[in-house]
């Protein structure tokens, strides 16, 4: 029992130490857009004119002609998500953005975005009926109300997917939603950045309640399965949506935590894994939450005192 004990603290201690690593190796630049405090676009996007300028000749007239993104008066803050994404390196940042613009005429995202205007929701999404009977209403956007500092927040409590419902989805199916669903939260996004200017991200929450070793396993399969999806679209469809994330938050996290953080990290974008925190222990992951997600919003099996609907909101 002491042994395991050791080892256990050994493992959360070991995570803990990679994940300060990586977050102490953000550029001036990057901490200068603080995850709590929203910047205004169009002042930051000034601030660094040159840049932009040159990410702009890089792109070209034409690729930004090709989608709604690359165009007023969405362009500024799809343009920073990407300077910002891959840290002010204008000639990556312009690949990334140019291969994204290919992508969504190749998919027809532009599409599936103007029927989102048009007032489709998630209900209506293709694939969202057998990918929500795998969910097992453990995945859901907080309808009680934003985070303090107006992000929308996401919830998702993995453990209890079934995820031998999810895997058995068609690749077919489970693309088509993928986009939809990313489409879906970057239309939330840009909507915030039309009424406010600023640069807002989601607050995602991860409750690792019930986390088992199985779930490594499962990390891998879901690695896998990434991999055969950048190899249909051509592209990682996470590179398509950066900055997608103010913060992430891991909470009730098992013991040994730092084995399926060693599996998952090399997956992640290197800006998400600046902004994730983790804790194992219910009174302090309580107390971090709340010093970004309000008591009355924060649901009740969180710490919380909501106890409300949970779902994606329309």
């Amino acid at each position: 029992g002491t042994n395991f004990a050791a080892a256990a603290t050994i493992n959360k201690e070991a995570a803990a130490a990679s994940i300060r690593r990586d977050q102490s190796r953000a550029s001036d630049r990057i901490t200068r857009t603080n995850m709590d405090e929203p910047m205004v676009v169009s002042q930051l996007l000034q601030d660094e004119s040159d840049k932009v300028a040159n990410f702009l000749a890089l792109v070209g007239e034409h690729t930004l002609s090709l989608s709604v993104v690359g165009q007023p008066p969405l362009r500024e803050v799809w343009i920073l998500r990407f300077l910002i994404g891959f840290k002010w390196n204008t000639k990556i940042a312009a690949e990334k953005f140019t291969r994204m613009v290919e992508w969504r005429v190749k998919f027809g995202v532009d599409a599936i975005r103007s029927r989102m205007i048009d007032g489709i929701v998630p209900k209506d999404f293709p694939g969202y009926q057998a990918h929500h009977s795998g969910y097992v209403h453990s995945t859901f956007d907080l309808c009680s109300g934003a985070a303090q500092r107006g992000s929308p927040i996401s919830i998702e409590c993995i453990p209890k997917f079934d995820f031998e419902t999810l895997f058995a989805i068609d690749d077919g199916t489970q693309d088509n939603y993928l986009i939809h669903v990313m489409e879906w939260s970057f239309f939330r996004l840009d909507q915030c950045f039309l009424k406010t200017g600023r640069f807002i991200g989601y607050v995602k929450i991860f409750d690792l309640t019930s986390c088992a070793m199985k779930h490594v396993q499962v990390v891998r399969r879901w690695n896998q399965i990434n991999n055969e999806r950048i190899v249909r679209f051509g592209v990682d469809v996470n590179e398509c949506y950066p900055e997608w994330f103010n913060r992430v938050m891991i909470v009730n996290a098992p013991s040994f935590f730092s084995v399926i953080w060693k599996v998952l990290r090399p997956f992640l974008p290197a800006r998400t894994v600046e902004k994730v925190g983790v804790e194992s222990n219910v009174t302090k992951a309580r107390e971090r939450l709340l010093l970004v997600v309000d008591e009355s919003v924060l649901p009740s099996f969180l710490g919380g005192s909501f106890d409300g609907e949970w779902r994606m909101l329309p």
